[in-house]
């Protein structure tokens, strides 16, 4: 059987590999998009900010693909595609808590965090129900005239320099083996490596300096956390709806993450440092005990989840020992690897669906843009994402060495803010254009003054040097902090006044009527 000609063969039908098949396929390339499972299908990763609503109205816009640009905000979300599950993120929420202890607070919030995102409800962030989310961009590939195998898989794949084309085999999910011939190869699976094998791509993960892991799932019944911990009066004090939120609930050793969609399900996980999944003798860690065990050991988070029932996945709670991690390449002859499929490294700051945007922004310019520009671009790209994994890398690990200090922990956290609202403002200006790179990746003085705090954070040894540390810490983080981080006058509670830019893309009329894919 002869081989089908093809210009890319994108393989994970996530929302990455999804988006960047629709965008190549509206732009009269023919791509197909394989996947080894089928939608709709559990999946994390759920929290989008500021930087992934930019990049998202930006690729709606650049493309010619109005029907995405609704999802860059909660409001026009809603309005626009109802049966596409999400929820309503305002900003981050923080709350300490402490071993066998109620959840309390004071007046100076020295125990809860607040920064918000979003000046109102309708431009606020969103929360990612990805099962729906995956699907939608999918769907949408597909009805553009993308060719879909799901339960597919590569079985061989040949780069032919002379010819400049992939010879791919993919047997499809009736056991058919169907060839194809492909300019591009591109990676959007994920953890799965599903072209390292033909591209001679290795891990490389040893040098990270993150390593945590998780247990997580889907629940219905969980209570709200803020309405049974503040007052009324204190939280309209309060710059947002503290469950409205990522939100983070701290513990001495790591952290849950209550992530709350507006159809009355939560994503809940909790994260540690791989040296604390210990199992109680030498058999495989029982995900549902070792849960319950740090539950019963926090009761401000345990009132949250007395109720709760586990709806998603079907197979039960997901343990995963670690999560970070890198290949050696990000890019060669013929190939590109999205950013999640080159490395990962923590959910803390939710960077995910923003850094994954960021790669689709790239990797479709390269495919799309002047070929004789291809091969610099890529190299531009495959090292950006090398010195973006790193610094996000230090970004997460100064978090969780910070521990178990509540105070240390948001301290070091400042640097992500820091970094996003600073690259949220050139988005603004220009969503195309990273001067300083994605999450100022480049801004060198940035980077050093936090390896410098990095580094510090493992030699303190008392209250009046961790007190020293913070002082510092606000007075050197002062050239980059322009909206009061680490202000004791704010009480860490952190307002956001100005629209986003994005808004505008994000509410135009899609004058050719919206298509719900669901």
């Amino acid at each position: 059987m002869p081989s089908q000609k093809v210009f890319a063969i994108v393989v994970g039908s996530g929302f990455s590999g999804g988006l960047a098949a629709w965008i190549l396929q509206r732009n009269n390339r023919d791509v197909v998009l394989i996947d080894r499972n089928k939608h709709p299908r559990f999946a994390i990763g759920e929290s989008s900010t500021p930087t992934a609503d930019f990049l998202l109205a930006h690729l709606a816009d650049r493309w010619n693909l109005p029907e995405v640009a609704p999802l860059a905000c909660w409001g026009t979300w809603k309005k626009t595609y109802p049966k596409v599950g999400c929820g309503k993120k305002r900003g981050f929420s923080y709350f300490r808590h402490q071993e066998g202890r109620p959840f309390c607070d004071d007046e100076q919030h020295s125990n809860s965090f607040l920064v918000a995102a979003s000046c109102e409800d309708m431009w606020s962030d969103t929360q990612w129900l990805r099962e729906d989310v995956d699907q939608f961009f999918f769907e949408g590939a597909k009805s553009e005239g993308t060719l879909t195998l799901e339960g597919s898989s590569i079985q061989s794949a040949t780069w032919n320099p002379k010819e400049g084309l992939w010879r791919v085999e993919i047997e499809t999910s009736d056991g058919e083996v169907r060839s194809f011939e492909s300019t591009w190869l591109i990676d959007a699976s994920g953890g799965g490596n599903a072209i390292a094998k033909w591209v001679g791509q290795r891990d490389d993960s040893d040098w990270m300096r993150t390593r945590t892991g998780s247990i997580f799932g889907h629940f219905t019944n969980v209570r709200s956390f803020s309405k049974d911990n503040y007052a009324f009066d204190a939280l309209q004090q309060d710059p947002f709806f503290g469950d409205d939120a990522a939100q983070h609930h701290i513990f001495e050793s790591g952290w849950y993450w209550m992530i709350r969609f507006d159809h009355g399900v939560t994503s809940v996980g909790v994260v540690q440092p791989e040296s604390h999944w210990k199992s109680d003798s030498n058999e495989r860690l029982d995900p549902d005990q070792t849960w319950k065990n740090i539950l019963a050991r926090y009761p401000g988070i345990a009132e949250c989840m007395q109720d709760a029932k586990l709806v998603a996945p079907k197979s039960g709670l997901q343990f995963q020992r670690r999560l970070s991690r890198c290949r050696d390449r990000a890019g060669g002859a013929g190939w590109l690897a999205m950013p999640a499929a080159y490395g990962f490294i923590d959910p803390l700051h939710s960077t995910g669906i923003a850094h994954s945007l960021s790669g689709v922004a790239r990797v479709v310019d390269i495919l799309l843009g002047d070929p004789s520009e291809a091969e610099s671009k890529q190299a531009v790209y495959t090292a950006s994402l090398a010195r973006e994994l790193r610094w996000l890398d230090t970004l997460v690990s100064g978090c969780y060495r910070g521990l178990p200090s509540f105070e240390r922990f948001i301290g070091f956290g400042t640097f992500y803010f820091l970094a996003a609202i600073a690259f949220e403002k050139q988005m603004a200006i220009d969503p195309s254009h990273w001067p300083v790179g994605f999450l100022q990746c480049n801004d060198a003085k940035l980077l050093n003054t936090a390896e410098t705090f990095h580094s510090r954070l493992a030699s303190l040894q008392s209250e009046a040097e961790s007190k020293r540390w913070i002082a510092d810490l606000r007075e050197e983080s002062m050239p980059w902090n322009q909206v009061g981080l680490l202000d004791p006058k704010l009480r860490n509670r952190l307002k956001h006044t100005v629209a986003p830019k994005y808004a505008s893309i994000a509410s135009r009329e899609i004058n050719s009527g919206h298509r719900d894919f669901r």
